[in-house]
This record gives C-alpha cells, sequence and structure tokens, in this order.
C-alpha cells in the first residue's frame, strides 16, 4: 500500500477499503461513527464517510502551509467537527469542511490533538513542551500546561471519554512517565 493511502480494515469480514487522494504520505488517521479523516505530509486533511460499505471523499481541508501531522474527529450534535494541526505550529477547527478557527497554538511543532466529547474542547501538545486546552467556539486558549520534568518533547494527547470530566494525557513518547492533569469541566 502506497504511504498516501489509508487502508481500512473490517474486522467483521476482513474486507479491505483503500482511500487515495493524498500526493504524499498520511501522517495521522481519526474515526468516529462512519467517518475517517487523513492527515498528510501534502499539506491537507481529508474526511472520508463510510455509506452501505463504499467509502467517499466528503472533502479536502486545505490550508495548512507544511504537513499536517495531526487530526480529530468527533460529532456536536448531529454535526461533525475536526481538528487539525500541523508543523506550521497552527492548530485549525473545522465544521462541514469550512474552517471555522485558525490559530498560531504554539513555539514549535504541534505533534497532536485531540477533542473532548461533545467537541467542547479541542487539546493539543508541541515539541515546545507544552499542551494547551482549546474553546471550540471562540477559539481561544483555555489553559496552558508545562512540562518541564519530561526529558523530551509532548507527543501525545488524549482526551476521557466520560462526560462530566475532560482528563487529558500528555507523554514524551521515549518512554517517560505520562502526565496526567483532571481538568474537570
Amino acid at each position: 500500500t502506497p504511504a498516501e493511502t489509508v487502508r481500512i480494515v473490517d474486522t467483521h469480514d476482513w474486507r479491505t477499503s483503500f482511500l487515495s487522494g493524498h500526493n504524499d504520505a498520511v501522517l495521522a488517521v481519526a474515526a468516529c461513527d462512519e467517518y475517517v479523516a487523513s492527515a498528510s505530509k501534502d499539506r491537507t486533511a481529508k474526511v472520508w464517510r463510510e455509506t452501505s460499505g463504499r467509502w467517499d471523499l466528503m472533502s479536502t481541508l486545505e490550508g495548512h502551509v507544511d504537513s499536517v501531522g495531526a487530526v480529530a474527529l468527533g460529532k456536536k450534535g448531529d454535526e461533525l467537527v475536526c481538528a487539525t494541526a500541523s508543523k506550521d505550529r497552527t492548530l485549525k477547527l473545522w465544521q462541514d469542511g469550512q474552517c471555522t478557527s485558525s490559530t498560531i497554538a504554539h513555539d514549535k511543532d504541534i505533534n497532536d490533538v485531540a477533542l473532548s466529547p461533545g467537541c467542547v474542547v479541542v487539546a493539543s501538545c508541541s515539541s515546545d513542551r507544552t499542551a494547551k486546552l482549546w474553546d471550540i467556539r471562540s477559539g481561544s486558549c483555555i489553559e496552558t500546561f508545562t512540562v518541564p520534568e519530561l526529558p523530551g518533547v509532548v507527543h501525545t494527547v488524549s482526551m476521557s471519554p466520560s462526560h462530566d470530566s475532560v482528563l487529558m494525557v500528555c507523554s514524551d513518547g521515549m518512554g517517560g512517565v505520562p502526565a496526567l492533569w483532571d481538568v474537570s469541566a
């Protein structure tokens, strides 16, 4: 499979689907219900939808000026929300294929993004050794977490599936101890 292609395997019948459309390596994928998003070195993200066993390209998200290395998908009611992050240090939020917010979020590459349940908050983490929480409605930074005790950069961030609290986990990706914050709403 070329690096530009997303491979999806249905674990019920082991049927394989290939999603083509990127012009360079796919760096990250995310899934939510019948949707899959892919992020690529070609500076785009793509959102795909599965209907009756067939995958259709719903939108190509353009606007980053460097590789898109992180993507997250979630639902806010019936609306699909996508967050993308790039080596260009920008965090972008998308609804219905349109960019609703774009901000220079960190001082270095953004390594990962995650959406909270209900898509109220997006978390990002970076090579600048910080993790941040962002309000989806306003696009403004709610809180910044500095991780000076980790020996490397912050590579991953995830949000709790719980609807009554948001937990954020960041790790240096080098075998260090993950940092865990309870940022209950």
